[in-house]
């Protein structure tokens, strides 16, 4: 976390586990506070409103696999801060979005979106709970940052 923005960066491992190639492949992502993807906001992203796109139109053969790797960034402006204890802390919340399409019988599109909480690894090392980012520094690096995935999700 800097001064003016919270930078998560990622990598997203695809795997094509179906018996024909997957085609015009897109990845959208989106990065919030946690108050603010609530389950209406997600179901409208999983819907294509929002986001970033992150690829679009690839291609993953049967058994094929591709890594994307990069950065998200969430301005601090935009944070209202959650306060816990009489700190300000942040609770971000990261969405991915995967489509495609195939050719085949039936409807031909598939989708696989989900959501995962972030924030840091607190006492034994995978616990379900993490804690939050604290908002009361202006710069800060997160020694033990951590992700968990939320029952927020479509799969289709």
């Amino acid at each position: 976390m800097t001064s003016d923005q919270l930078i998560v960066a990622f990598a997203l491992n695809l795997a094509n586990q179906g018996p024909v190639a997957a085609t015009g492949l897109m990845v959208r992502i989106a990065l919030n506070q946690g108050s603010a993807m609530t389950e209406p906001v997600l179901a409208r992203f999983f819907d294509g409103a929002g986001g970033s796109v992150l690829r679009d139109d690839m291609t993953l053969a049967p058994g094929a696999g591709e890594q994307l790797s990069t950065e998200v960034m969430l301005p601090r402006l935009a944070v209202e801060p959650l306060m816990v204890g009489g700190k300000p802390v942040l609770v971000p919340v990261m969405a991915f979005d995967v489509t495609y399409h195939w050719d085949g019988e039936g409807e031909a599109f598939g989708q696989n979106a989900g959501t995962f909480v972030l924030g840091r690894e607190q006492g034994a090392s995978g616990s379900e709970k993490l804690a939050p980012l604290p908002l009361d520094h202006p710069n800060f690096v997160v020694n033990r940052p951590a992700a968990r995935t939320t029952a927020i999700r479509r799969v289709l």
